[in-house]
């Protein structure tokens, strides 16, 4: 599990400092990236969340068109291959917190946590 974790953190830091631009040129126009781009830095922790709020609106795009997030159009003009890997992401990162909620249920019920 930590292993798992470990390479997760290690993809998402991989991704903060290479996918920013893709991302830019794809949906630079939309209103979540214009908002989320003021608050891009070149710190980790500012370009970790814009990658991951981007990630959630292309693993959850139904959602976000019909709020106004980007448009049918601009979701469709983001390479599969970006696609994927953010969704992917979006995907593994949900896994592993309901992985540890169980464990920490699991935990307490058992009496491992005291």
């Amino acid at each position: 599990m930590f292993a798992l974790i470990f390479l997760t953190f290690l993809v998402q830091l991989y991704f903060s400092y290479s996918k920013v631009d893709e991302i830019l040129a794809c949906l630079g126009n939309s209103k979540v990236v214009v908002f989320r781009k003021q608050l891009l830095g070149k710190d980790f922790f500012s370009r970790s969340c814009f990658v991951l709020t981007i990630a959630g609106m292309l693993a959850f795009p139904k959602v976000h068109i019909r709020e106004g997030g980007f448009t049918r159009e601009e979701f469709e003009s983001v390479p599969s291959k970006l696609k994927f890997q953010l969704r992917a992401l979006v995907y593994v990162l949900f896994f592993l917190v309901v992985v540890c909620v169980v464990l920490w249920g699991v935990g307490e019920c058992v009496g491992w946590l005291k």
